[in-house]
């Protein structure tokens, strides 16, 4: 119940697999490599055994490579220290994580062919798999075609970017299409799977299939063009966009040498910019850079400049922050060793408006309020709980207390009620005696004993009568309402003895039922006040 309640408040993924998470390793791009599984502390492969296109497609979504894989592969593994983790994964497709999918545990860590998976992503400007016949956008006659045995991504992107077209589309491994009609990518694409043809020049490329198309936008790997600017030599010469991406120039290839390039990231007038990097490998060397500006120009401040000698292999720079709409992008690049180059997305943040709070902001104290409503409904719950329990623990003992007393003084009650019956009544032994001058019933002044205190004061033993008895000594007066009467004596009470109760009388002349219960009530009566003297 615990765990339930801290899962819904605080959002915690409480699932199967709450302690596995997936990683692309053994590359040093990010878009491919061996799929590995930590879990517990562990690490553990998945073999290749029913690994698919589906399987892959899922794995590159879930690390944000939104259109799928480009590749489903297999290699031989020479890792020693790492075991294979699951087996016969069977993704649908449209699942958001490959550890939600289908899967066979393998206890012994052994695979029966001994594969790791493997997974090539599609980078950044790929548009997709399109049918290539009849397709308006790339005639196969009268359009423009490149022809090429060694052809790669790169190699087709920069030719039909030199000839100003903005869409590249490569076909069956060495041909390539260029075009600006977009008419023919509004049909529905069709499975990446369809464009399995590995390209010519690099097989870890794919360049379209038989009768498919694998379409590209040239203007990503672009020196001073990102798909957010129109065709145009003037990198300033843009339109407002919320979020992009821009890759160094000769991407998905390594750069070149001497490149000096500027993209200008603008977004709207009342949102900053942050900027997360992908990638990052430049020439180990101070003479290739990324510098940032916090605005559209050369002259606005520097943000920062990030050279290739500060990071390691797969080590990514921290995310960078603008205080304005707008960021210049400058890259530069001497004549000497090439590298990869680099991958940033952007997007736009702090979305205000004028005294109003940001969207993040009032998403945080919606979010922060239900935990708080939760939170205090917990604790309201256990208080109670608690007060109640305490409660309990303390009317135990006085409940304890009370049954005791109760049976004490219901066996008085009996031990009384037995002497009663059996004798005279000897409950009260002996009367206390009024130190005090007064009067005697007669009205005459009392002098009966007179004694001098060390003090000098002078005191005189008053006798009581039996009407300033306390109430439970006078016994004499229930007897008088029930037709029974005192002696006629005058007869003082000796001062210096305690007075007794009068025994009660033994009626010898009538034995009848009423005068036996009349004594039995009265007997009953003075035990009952004497009983709740007790409580």
């Amino acid at each position: 119940m615990f765990r339930f309640l801290v899962c819904f408040i605080f959002a915690v993924q409480c699932g199967t697999h709450a302690q596995e998470e997936v990683h692309l390793t053994g590359s040093r791009t990010p878009f491919e490599g061996r799929v590995e599984i930590s879990y517990n502390g562990d690490r553990g492969l998945i073999c290749n055994e029913g690994w698919d296109m589906n399987d892959s497609d899922v794995t590159c979504r879930q690390f944000g490579y939104d259109m799928g894989a480009m590749f489903a592969t297999a290699e031989k593994t020479w890792l020693t220290d790492i075991g294979y983790y699951i087996s016969e994964v069977d993704c649908q497709g449209n699942e958001d994580n490959v550890l939600h999918c289908p899967r066979r545990h393998i206890s012994s860590g052994g695979c029966g062919i001994n594969d790791e998976a493997r997974v090539t992503c599609n980078v950044p400007g790929y548009l997709g798999c399109f049918p290539a016949n009849d397709n308006p956008s790339f005639p196969e006659s009268g359009g423009w075609k490149y022809i090429i045995s060694s052809m790669t991504i790169e190699a087709c992107t920069e030719y039909c970017r030199s000839i100003d077209h903005v869409f590249g589309a490569l076909k069956f491994a060495r041909e390539c299409y260029c075009s600006n009609d977009a008419t023919g990518l509004s049909i529905d694409p069709s499975a990446n799977e369809e464009c399995y043809s590995k390209c010519g020049g690099n097989e870890h490329q794919a360049c379209g299939g038989y009768d498919y198309l694998s379409v590209y936008d040239t203007r990503y790997g672009s020196c001073g063009q990102s798909p957010n600017l129109a065709i145009t030599p003037t990198p300033t010469a843009m339109e407002t966009t919320d979020s992009g991406t821009v890759v160094s120039p000769g991407f998905p290839g390594t750069y070149p040498a001497n490149s000096d390039c500027q993209w200008v990231l603008q977004v709207d007038p009342r949102r900053t910019i942050t900027i997360h990097f992908v990638m990052f490998e430049l020439s180990r060397d101070t003479n290739d850079w990324l510098e940032f500006r916090d605005g559209p120009s050369n002259g606005d401040p520097l943000i920062t400049r990030i050279q290739g000698n500060q990071y390691g292999e797969g080590m990514l720079p921290a995310s960078i922050n603008s205080s304005s709409s707008a960021v210049l992008l400058i890259f530069h690049s001497n004549s000497g060793t090439e590298d990869r180059g680099f991958v940033v997305n952007y997007e736009a943040v702090a979305v205000t408006s004028s005294g109003g709070l940001t969207k993040g902001t009032i998403q945080g104290l919606i979010v922060g309020g239900v935990c708080f409503v939760a939170m205090v409904i917990l604790f309201t719950v256990l208080f109670i709980h608690w007060r109640r329990k305490r409660s309990k623990d303390q009317d135990e003992p006085t409940a304890t207390v009370e049954a005791n007393e109760l049976e004490r003084v219901d066996n008085n009650y009996d031990v009384d009620l037995n002497e009663s019956k059996n004798g005279p009544y000897t409950g009260i032994t002996e009367i206390p005696s009024y130190h005090t001058v007064g009067e005697n019933s007669d009205g005459g002044n009392m002098a009966n004993s007179a004694n001098t205190s060390e003090a000098g004061i002078t005191t005189v033993t008053q006798p009581l009568t039996a009407s300033e008895l306390p109430e439970y000594a006078t016994v004499d007066k229930d007897r008088k309402r029930s037709g029974e009467h005192l002696s006629n004596s005058s007869e003082s009470i000796d001062e210096k003895t305690p007075m007794r109760p009068t025994p009660p009388p033994q009626d010898i002349s009538s034995s009848g039922s009423s005068t036996e219960s009349d004594e039995d009530e009265m007997v009953e009566n003075v035990l009952h006040q004497k009983a709740e003297t007790y409580v």
